[in-house]
Formats: structure tokens, sequence, C-alpha cells
């Protein structure tokens, strides 16, 4: 929304595929000064893409800038196929002197492709707050150049950014094998994570 602008809608059962943008294939979330903050309900994002250099968010970009706030709850989405140029094949979360905390919870990640941060990507920078937590959810045969699944990075002193899983099923030998972690980054494994095992029903 604009500047100082709330703008918090619900979006449910919606498909959204093969959309092409800069920022946010699908979804361009922007708490500017303002409040953000949509419900995603039982959405299927397949396809899309952030297209050109420094591209960002192959399904959704979350932005919390200037006190602002852009923290959606994302719940019963499928991502498929999505990607990025640059950064987050599927969902990308920005704290940048305000607030993102995303939260997605059942929620399905396959396919997905970045240079950075094959699935989701959590940005925290200029003393802002950027969080993900992600709850009974699976992420199989997300890639990337770098860190295929999850990525994290910031730029400031003090700066946290912040992912949570708990009961996820991901393609990871343990909770060290997930991603390269950088200085001041915290990737929190709670609960019964499922490691290595193909969620695919058998015979």
């Amino acid at each position: 929304g604009i500047s100082g602008g709330n703008s918090s809608p619900s979006i449910f059962q919606c498909i959204f595929t093969y959309n092409n943008s800069h920022f946010g294939g699908a979804i361009y979330n922007n708490g500017n000064d303002g409040i953000s903050n949509p419900k995603i309900i039982s959405c299927d994002f397949t396809g899309n893409n952030a297209i050109g250099g420094g591209s960002i968010g192959g399904a959704i970009y979350s932005f919390g800038k200037a006190t602002g706030m852009a923290s959606p709850e994302i719940t019963n989405c499928i991502f498929y196929g999505n990607s990025s140029v640059s950064s987050a094949g599927a969902v990308y979360s920005l704290g940048d002197n305000g607030t993102c905390t995303s939260s997605i919870n059942n929620c399905t990640f396959f396919l997905n492709n970045s240079s950075t941060g094959g699935a989701v990507y959590v940005n925290e920078s200029n003393g802002g707050l950027a969080e993900a937590t992600i709850t009974n959810s699976i992420f199989w045969n997300n890639s990337a150049g770098f860190n295929p699944t999850f990525h994290m990075s910031s730029t400031g002193v003090g700066s946290t950014p912040t992912i949570n899983l708990i009961h996820v099923l991901i393609d990871a030998t343990d909770c060290n094998d997930i991603m390269q972690l950088s200085s001041g980054d915290i990737l929190n494994c709670i609960g019964n994570l499922i490691f290595n095992s193909n969620p695919k029903f058998e015979n």
C-alpha cells in the first residue's frame, strides 16, 4: 500500500500461475510505515517468477519498512515450480527498519528454484525484525546455487534473522544440514522434524 497506509486482505482459495514480476512474482506485500498483514489461505502458487537482475521472491515478497509491518499468514498453500533469478524461489521476508514476521502453516514447497534460498529467504537490516515460523510443512526438491531450501542474511549490528521450523518434513539429513548459517543467523529446529523421508504416498 501507500506509505503509512494499512492493507490486510484475506486471500482465499486462489490460484496464481505463471505470473512474472521483478519483486514478488504473484504477490507484492509492502508495509511501508503502515500495516500489511494479509491472510493467504488454501492458495496454489505454480510457476510464478521473479525476473531480472536482483529479482526477489518468485511467489511472494513481503517487506516491512520504516517502522511498518508486513507479516503474512500463509496457510494450506502449495508452492510448486516458482523461481527467482536472485533470491527466494518462493517466499521472501524482509524487515528493513520495520517488521516482517511471516507465519507459514501446513504448506508444501516443491521444485522451487533461485540463485540463493530455493524456497524461503529471510532478510533483516537497519534495526528491523525479520522472522519466519514454519509449521507442519513439507520442503522437497527445492534448489539454489547457495542454500537450496532456506537462506538468511542481515546487515547492521545485532541483526538476528530467524527461521523457526516446527514439525517440518525436509530433504536434509539433520538440522545442521539444512542450510549454511552466517554470523547472527538463527535456525531453530523445534518439535519432531522428519528428515529425508519422501512425502509421496506409497502403494
